[in-house]
């Protein structure tokens, strides 16, 4: 009996990009809970609050996955503008969070490794040219 190799990595290729999608749409899960706290201490009420981040975690996405290298120079720079403003917002929401509304370090690291682990998982260095 032969074994094919190929599919054998097309399955494992399967299922680390279903464990990766799964651990990203945690990641985006928790840091919507810590901006949506942070949006309500800021003062946002009701649907204000609940969708800002919209605007800050889905637009550095966005940019994260513009300054890949499918794009050329003018879209990779524009990316990395949207990614840089609005993933600090969130890595400002994130930390903030655990610091300004629990008061507890532990929680502002766990929401720094929040944003981390999205920002790695994003990265596109790896991916094929």
């Amino acid at each position: 009996m032969k074994v094919d190799f190929a599919k054998i990595a097309n399955l494992v290729r399967f299922l680390v990009t279903l464990v990766t999608a799964a651990i990203l749409a945690f990641v985006l899960y928790v840091s919507r809970d810590h901006i949506t706290e942070v949006a309500y201490w800021m003062g946002l009420r009701g649907y204000q609050a609940e969708t800002l981040f919209i605007l800050v975690d889905i637009v550095a996405l966005t940019g994260k996955v513009l300054n890949t290298g499918y794009f050329d120079k003018p879209t990779r720079r524009m990316g990395f503008k949207l990614m840089l403003g609005a993933g600090t917002a969130s890595l400002a929401c994130n930390v903030g969070a655990g610091i300004l509304i629990h008061s507890s370090a532990g929680l502002a690291v766990y929401g720094a490794m929040i944003v981390g682990a999205a920002w790695r998982m994003l990265d596109g260095s790896e991916l094929p040219k």
